[in-house]
């Protein structure tokens, strides 16, 4: 039966079923644009160079030519980065110092890239110190999902592009979470972290790591951290250490050198029941006031663990 509605589509409406289509496309490229466009631009120089982030200005000032020798060369995690004070050791031992660590998730990223950078394009050090947490004598693993941001970005800015592209598509999660940081970051209009198009903060920093010969520091006083955080269960990996064997060459010795510990660390007797196996000096054993959190050390710590370092360093050379 006739109703006298033409069942017939509009010219209006044919018209616009392709801007339909093509409105849908854009709403649906807009995220994903986003999100693989984040990763290109976080390579660039204009990035890091507008961030105010001291960490991520430390990662790259460790990929930088150091002008002078360097005797010793620190290389570990962020313990190492911010326990071991070249100019100390440098005070003490009459050798000069320079400190490549980075942070832990940069070494589950990108394994021992950075080292490997320094030794490629520096001469080769009479010692290569290499500094960790004893919880971290093994295979690095994703296992601190605060450093992810720190991992990533050290991975895609140093990686090959098609290494730290399979990198992203193993860890979808992290990726994902990495990118999102990094838009936060750049929408922010909070002052500690917004862009700084002045690259003010980027010049300090790196005249600040330049000075310190690539040790990081921190203006937190120390003290008072919390004991109710402590760490998993360490595992301990010769094979691991071993891995490092390759860069004593040319005249250069490996040390392994276990970052300290706090007093109220609930794993005190496997880190020296784990350092033993490996064959290395138990960490040294500090109270609250060396530390500012549970792993990383105040200037008091930074002064006790790098003057015992160094007469480890002294002792080691008069062996040879």
């Amino acid at each position: 039966m006739a109703t006298g509605v033409s069942e017939t589509p509009s010219l209006n409406d044919q018209a616009l079923r392709p801007r339909y289509g093509l409105f849908l496309l854009i709403v649906l490229l807009i995220p994903v644009i986003a999100f693989l466009g984040i990763f290109v631009l976080a390579r660039t120089q204009l990035f890091i160079r507008t961030s105010k982030r001291q960490f991520w200005h430390s990662m790259e000032y460790q990929f930088a030519d150091r002008p002078k020798p360097c005797d010793v060369v620190i290389f570990g995690d962020s313990t190492g980065l911010m326990g071991a004070d070249p100019r100390i050791i440098q005070t003490r031992t009459g050798l000069t110092a320079c400190n490549i660590a980075i942070p832990y998730l940069g070494l589950t990223t990108t394994g021992k890239l950075t080292l490997e950078h320094f030794l490629a394009t520096h001469k080769p050090p009479k010692f290569l110190v290499i500094e960790l947490h004893p919880s971290h004598f093994r295979p690095p693993s994703f296992d601190d999902e605060s450093g992810i941001i720190d991992g990533f970005l050290l991975a895609d800015r140093k990686l090959p592009p098609l290494t730290a592209a399979k990198l992203f598509f193993d860890h979808p999660k992290d990726s994902f979470y990495f990118a999102a940081q990094l838009w936060k970051e750049l929408i922010s209009f909070t002052p500690s972290t917004s862009p700084d198009l002045t690259e003010r903060a980027y010049r300090s920093d790196t005249a600040k790591l330049a000075a310190q010969d690539g040790f990081y520091t921190t203006d937190h006083p120390g003290g008072n951290t919390d004991c109710f955080y402590q760490f998993h269960a360490p595992t301990f990996s010769r094979s691991y250490l071993a891995s490092f064997q390759r860069y004593a060459t040319n005249g250069t010795r490996l040390v392994f050198w276990p970052s300290p510990v706090r007093h109220c660390d609930i794993h005190l007797n496997d880190y020296r029941f784990g350092t033993a196996f490996l064959g290395l000096p138990p960490p040294l054993l500090l109270d609250d006031s060396a530390f500012t959190d549970a792993q990383h050390l105040s200037a008091a710590g930074v002064a006790e663990n790098s003057n015992a370092l160094a007469d480890y360093l002294l002792q080691q050379e008069r062996q040879k």
